[in-house]
């Protein structure tokens, strides 16, 4: 497998120095400025962030568009460039939950990744395969370090550092700051920052939550590297990270009991092979109600199944649709539909695959995996295990389990830890980001670009895949970050 060259930014690399008192060119009255500030056309890209979304952003840049001098892709983890969190070396067992043939990183290679497989395997691997996130993660890099020999020769700069701050440029457009103290001058800035860690678990005691008998992140190396074979183990959220989970504790020969408690008690639904059902959404640009797209899908079910076909083709058949049917839905129906229909949404569009499902049935059979739908109350400290306090959904009884160990696997951040950090920090505080209305991300144009505090558009800073939710809903899958960096490769052509 190839590798990538990269650079390190240091205290000690060349840079123009920055004129402190940016004074009233820094808020976000002002943002409106920066269009003044750009080259006629674009001369570089600076993407935050190398895992999956900045990776695609990358490719698609340097081989689609060749106005593009210069791509800074921003990692600040060495070796984690193309893999981000999900797709690290150490999860050898746990698949993805989409097939070989549906994860090319190429909009115009379709079967771009199915062809890396067969190069390095042979025919170990069919197109219908769920293979492992860590095989992905080494396309991704491989990917990256072929396009660096190939069509981004010369153009691609990996720097190992951390974006603290984004100020207006002189020459470029913007200008990052970097950890290192050095600097970096774009005319485009990419914030491709993928998924947050989990929200801690919401108890009184809060003191639990910085003990060693609770992992608030489930994709640590140490959230379940403690425990012995025998141990027991509370899984907080039903999910896919928790599918993951107790399959490498199956696979590593962990036989104590898994609680899997949520809100609700669904896992995911499991992947078959059904076409995606050609839809059209419901006629006329008025607003839609949550309930009313709740009973049209129930129709389009229906009629699927007297066709022979069933739910799966319905709602891969949504994807298409489901930026135009969110951005019909106001403000208040789009909280109605995260409060009340978001879990039923997730079990069925983000399923798990046919492997997965057999090991967890297999589980559940012999009682080492016991599914609870309630809530968590408190978890207190005793004895040396944790004891977990719970209600049981439509229950008044409080009931508790004892275990060596809470994980919390409710999913990625929406809210506030989403916009965490300096970066984040640095933006929010001048106004340039504003979450948007459901805190589910930041607000942005249906294009990408960012809006600030003030409702204008920042030209040239865009933003890719998850801090894009509240705007698209559906924004952290490989097809839909694929888009997203076509569009911004037009929007940079077309400057």
């Amino acid at each position: 497998m190839r590798t990538l060259s990269h650079s390190r930014a240091s205290a000690s690399a060349p840079s123009a120095s920055i004129d402190r008192d940016d004074g009233d060119r820094s808020d976000a009255g002002n943002a409106s400025r920066f269009g003044t500030l750009a080259s006629p056309r674009p001369r570089s890209v600076a993407i935050v962030g190398g895992g999956l979304s900045g990776t695609v952003v990358a490719l698609t840049i340097l081989e689609t568009c060749p106005d593009v001098a210069r791509v800074h892709l921003i990692e600040r983890t060495v070796g984690n460039e193309g893999r981000g969190l999900a797709y690290a070396r150490r999860f050898v067992h746990q698949p993805l939950n989409v097939v070989a043939a549906r994860m090319s990183l190429r909009l115009d290679r379709p079967d771009d990744f199915v062809r890396w497989l067969r190069l390095h395997f042979g025919r170990r691997f069919s197109p219908d395969d769920f293979v492992s996130r860590k095989l992905f993660g080494d396309y991704a890099t491989d990917a990256l370090a072929e396009c660096s020999d190939g069509p981004g020769r010369g153009r691609l700069s990996v720097v190992h550092d951390e974006a603290l701050a984004i100020l207006p440029g002189h020459d470029a457009r913007y200008r990052i700051e970097l950890r290192s103290g050095a600097t970096l001058d774009a005319d485009w800035v990419v914030l491709a920052l993928g998924n947050s860690p989990p929200s801690d678990l919401d108890i009184p005691n809060r003191a639990f939550l910085a003990s060693p008998f609770y992992a608030s992140n489930p994709w640590d190396d140490s959230a379940t590297a403690d425990l012995e074979p025998n141990d027991p183990v509370a899984f907080v959220g039903a999910g896919l990270t928790m599918i993951d989970l107790a399959i490498a504790l199956e696979l590593r020969g962990h036989r104590g009991v898994i609680h899997a408690i949520s809100r609700h008690g669904l896992l995911p639904q499991v992947h078959r092979a059904t076409p995606p059902r050609a839809m059209a959404a419901p006629s006329g640009t008025r607003e839609l109600r949550a309930l009313e797209l709740y009973r049209w899908v129930r129709r389009e079910v229906d009629a699927a199944r007297l066709e022979g076909g069933s739910w799966r083709s319905v709602i891969d058949g949504l994807r298409e649709l489901t930026p135009e049917l969110w951005s019909r839905m106001p403000v208040v129906e789009r909280r109605r539909f995260v409060r009340h229909m978001r879990p039923y949404w997730e079990v069925h569009r983000h399923r798990m695959p046919p492997e997965s499902a057999s090991l967890i049935a297999d589980l559940r059979f012999s009682g080492r995996l016991r599914l609870i739908a309630g809530r968590v109350l408190d978890v207190e400290v005793e004895s040396g295990l944790a004891r977990v306090d719970f209600r049981r959904r439509g229950r008044s009884t409080v009931e508790c389990v004892q275990v060596r160990k809470v994980v919390n696997c409710t999913g990625p951040e929406c809210g506030s830890r989403r916009l965490d950090g300096p970066l984040m920090a640095q933006l929010l505080g001048k106004g340039w980001l504003a979450p948007d209305e459901l805190l589910l991300g930041i607000r942005t144009d249906p294009d990408g670009t960012v809006i600030n505090a003030n409702g204008a558009r920042i030209p040239g800073l865009v933003a890719i895949g998850a801090l894009r939710k509240g705007t698209l809903w559906e924004s952290t899958a490989l097809a839909e970050i694929r888009k997203q960096a076509e569009a911004l490769v037009l929007q940079i052509a077309e400057a």
